[in-house]
């Protein structure tokens, strides 16, 4: 015989687990509509100038060498300087 205890934690799980399936059907619905409307902050697109466009492939590995010690180095979301300023 399963004690009565466990009945009532399986219940209380199952009923949790159909919950969360629920929010997450909701969220993966709204997260698809606005994603049919364009509303998303993810770019589209590629920038249209780059800082290595035209240049040799060693300067292109220097600038990438700087950005990737800066994103590696400072705290935060935003680096404390512009790339363009480090690879002046």
């Amino acid at each position: 015989m399963i004690p009565r205890y466990q009945k009532v934690l399986f219940v209380v799980l199952l009923a949790v687990s159909l919950a969360m399936g629920g929010i997450l059907w909701h969220l993966r619905n709204r997260a698809h509509k606005q994603m049919l409307a364009g509303q998303t902050s993810a770019p589209t697109q590629a920038p249209e100038v780059a800082l290595t466009e035209g240049k040799p492939l060693e300067d292109c590995a220097k600038l990438g060498a700087i950005a990737a010690a800066e994103v590696i180095s400072h705290m935060g979301p935003r680096p404390a300087v512009k790339l363009a300023d480090l690879a002046a």
